[in-house]
């Protein structure tokens, strides 16, 4: 997948599945049904995508991995 960021391989499997719904802009309940994961699990591992890239929000994350594709 050429267009994912670098960061992504850095991250284990499971958060590299929760890192591409939530840059899809997928919400925590919506990736949490995909996954067939519990929602406080999601926001264990946003928050850990989060601080891996350096980003204050899922929004930031969002605008960073969307202006680097153009």
């Amino acid at each position: 997948r050429s267009s994912e960021p670098a960061w992504l391989t850095d991250l284990t499997p499971g958060r590299q599945r929760v890192a591409r719904l939530l840059m899809e802009g997928r919400s925590n309940k919506s990736i949490a049904r995909i996954l067939g994961l519990s929602v406080g699990t999601v926001k264990v591992h946003v928050h850990a995508i989060l601080s891996a890239t350096g980003c204050s929000s899922r929004f930031e994350l969002l605008a960073d991995f969307r202006s680097r594709r153009r």
